[in-house]
């Protein structure tokens, strides 16, 4: 094996820290923190913080927030909170506070207070206290 001196003794070929090819730190071959293919942090390929491809904060892809497609706060599919399904507090399907089917506190089926069907303290069918039985 050869080795080629120069007039100071050193290497004529050049070495990893100062030479005509190119290193890892300064070289025409780009690198990872600054080239003309993109890196994770600056390019024109998407990342996941800005780009054309949708992301989980901002895209043209639904997000749990606000988009397109059905969320739990706001969309066009029924929600809990609100939608065009019954809800259990307010709905065109009836729950047990209001509602179009007899609940226990207002409906149309009888219930033990006051109905129309009769009941042990006010009915048409009568009662243990006023009996007209001969």
């Amino acid at each position: 094996m050869n080795v080629y001196l120069n007039q100071n003794g050193y290497n004529a070929i050049p070495s990893a820290t100062n030479n005509a090819i190119p290193s890892a730190t300064n070289n025409a071959i780009p690198s990872a923190t600054n080239n003309a293919i993109p890196s994770a942090t600056n390019n024109a390929i998407p990342t996941a913080t800005n780009n054309a491809t949708p992301t989980a904060t901002n895209n043209a892809t639904p997000t749990a927030p606000n988009n397109a497609i059905p969320t739990a706060t706001n969309n066009a599919t029924p929600t809990a909170t609100n939608n065009a399904t019954p809800t259990a507090p307010n709905n065109a399907i009836p729950t047990a506070t209001n509602n179009a089917t007899p609940t226990a506190t207002n409906n149309a089926t009888p219930t033990a207070p006051n109905n129309a069907i009769p009941t042990a303290t006010n009915n048409a069918i009568p009662s243990a206290t006023k009996l007209f039985i001969s």
